[in-house]
């Protein structure tokens, strides 16, 4: 997003005028986008498409009895689900060189496909033979090209059985990567397996990335440096879409939005990439995600509550594809891998096995109900949402495509705002309403810390501020306002401010382009002409 960045002296000095300029003023100033309390009604636009809900965790299927697989797919089919994240474990089916075990992977494949449920596949984890290490799975292949004769074998024999395949599963974290992150070996694992996947089933889906939405760590690198090193390794036009996995527990998707590692950023952030490389066709997929009933905090109607609200985050993503809710089943104590938890913070085991929509004994929680809703409607409807929408909808042009969901926050000045970021500027909402600000005074209106109250109108924008403030813009002035008793004596003859207000002398002064305003406490501003 092209923005304008101000200097820190220059950012002081604006936030010290405005508010004391603001503070003198006799009232509200008349300006033509100025609203008097009313908001503005804008064209309702239509409701976001609900997503297509699909369930992860698959993989324990292949150790599952008869019966378990049976009752699985069974509330699979009943949930309105048509889709299920599973592992393809290379060290079961392949566990010597050459030497394979299919009959695992064809039980649930059939059971699932002959109830018309399709198969993400996750080509992951490697056998003792393939990475020189008997002590874990999680080690990375020692070559790229024996990963991808793999991914090869397994698309041949499951063509047309198998939608799609996912390339490993969090490779930008340690404990599924060992010895640690490396995106340029696994854009060489990407490549073999896209290369071997195609040629034997161009039907099939290539899905690549697979990352942990997670900052820097001791044990994860950030995403959204994952997947520029990704791109910068030659990963594009090797997937047909990239995942995710937005895990968010306790909070909700959009939990601190504004910070730059939140997840909501990194989205935003890998999202300009994929249409900066070119991929803006692509979607990204959030193949694994979920919360649990259990543990500190934890209760069934929380998690159904996170379920819901997920979905109608994700669905406010033109870009979002399909979400794959962790898990099902609730797993039993002694199928929780004390590693991971131990890696990734879970605080306790109770947590770590109760992230199902239904309980060991496939009887529901409260999120299985909420699941069967989301699969059975076409849209999700919410009133701020489509508010926001309406008001992006009549500046579609200027803002392009959304990046990221509809979120509240707090402005700097300690006022609640609403606000949904686009390609080229946002959305924000305030006590005046819902207005589009274009990415060139985005910045600007951060600073100021308060919410626009009236439109773009191509040059200037209104901002709802105590006695009422306009920021102008034109290329060749820059980004620059006027607030209070100011903003009252400007007329279009004086041009345009060309500078921040400056108190010099115990007078407040702006250069503009063909003059200046001057204002002195206590008395009113005067417009000296050059």
């Amino acid at each position: 997003m092209s923005r304008v960045s101000l200097p820190r002296h220059l950012l002081v000095a604006l936030a010290a005028v405005v508010a004391v300029v603001s503070s003198v003023s006799c009232g509200a100033v008349g300006t033509s986008n100025q609203t008097s309390g009313s908001e503005k009604v804008h064209v309702q636009a239509p409701p976001p498409t609900t997503p297509e809900m699909a369930f992860s965790g698959g993989g324990r299927l292949l150790w599952a009895s008869d019966d378990e697989l049976r009752r699985y797919v069974a509330t699979v089919v009943d949930s309105g689900a048509r889709m299920v994240r599973l592992d393809l474990s290379w060290p079961l089916l392949e566990p010597a060189e050459g030497v394979f075990n299919w009959a695992p992977l064809d039980r649930v494949v059939n059971a699932l496909r002959s109830s018309g449920i399709d198969v993400l596949g996750i080509i992951d984890y490697t056998p003792a033979w393939a990475s020189g290490h008997s002590d874990l799975v999680t080690y990375r292949p020692n070559t790229a090209a024996e990963y991808g004769d793999f991914a090869g074998t397994v698309a041949s024999r499951y063509k047309g059985r198998i939608k799609a395949y996912e390339i490993w599963n969090e490779p930008n974290g340690t404990p599924y990567f060992r010895p640690g992150p490396d995106p340029e070996f696994y854009t060489s694992m990407l490549r073999a397996a896209h290369t071997a996947i195609k040629t034997e089933d161009s039907a099939a889906l290539v899905i690549g990335g697979a990352v942990g939405l997670a900052p820097d760590t001791e044990v994860s690198m950030n995403a959204r440096v994952f997947i520029d090193r990704m791109y910068r390794a030659g990963a594009g036009g090797h997937f047909d879409a990239l995942s995710v996995h937005p895990y968010s527990y306790p909070n909700g998707l959009t939990a601190n939005a504004d910070n730059r590692d939140s997840l909501v950023s990194m989205l935003a952030d890998i999202r300009a990439e994929m249409v900066e490389r070119g991929d803006g066709g692509q979607k990204i997929w959030a193949t694994e995600v979920g919360y649990p009933s259990g543990g500190p905090g934890g209760s069934e109607s929380r998690q159904a509550g996170l379920i819901t609200e997920l979905a109608a985050d994700w669905a406010q993503l033109p870009y979002g594809g399909p979400v794959f809710i962790h898990e099902l089943v609730d797993r039993g104590v002694s199928d929780v891998d004390n590693g991971s938890t131990t890696d990734f913070g879970y605080t306790t085991v109770a947590a770590e096995t109760s992230y199902g929509v239904v309980r060991s004994d496939f009887t529901p929680k409260l999120a299985f109900a909420k699941v069967k809703s989301l699969v059975a409607q076409d849209t999700i409807s919410n009133p701020t949402v489509d508010r926001v929408r309406s008001a992006a909808a009549e500046a579609a042009s200027m803002l392009g495509e959304a990046r990221t969901p509809v979120y509240q926050t707090t402005s700097r000045r300690g006022i609640a705002q609403t606000v949904q970021r686009y390609a080229s500027g946002r959305v924000i909402c305030g006590s005046a309403g819902c207005y589009a600000v274009p990415a060139v005074l985005v910045d600007y209106v951060a600073l100021l810390g308060y919410p626009p109250s009236g439109a773009f109108t191509g040059t200037t924008q209104d901002i709802d501020s105590p006695g009422g403030t306009r920021v102008f813009y034109k290329p060749g002035t820059g980004v620059h306002s006027l607030s209070g008793e100011m903003l009252k004596a400007w007329s279009p003859d004086v041009g345009y401010p060309v500078a921040e207000q400056q108190v010099i002398d115990g007078e407040t002064i702006v250069q503009c382009e063909n003059g200046s305003i001057v204002y002195r406490p206590g008395g009113k501003a005067v417009v000296r002409f050059s």
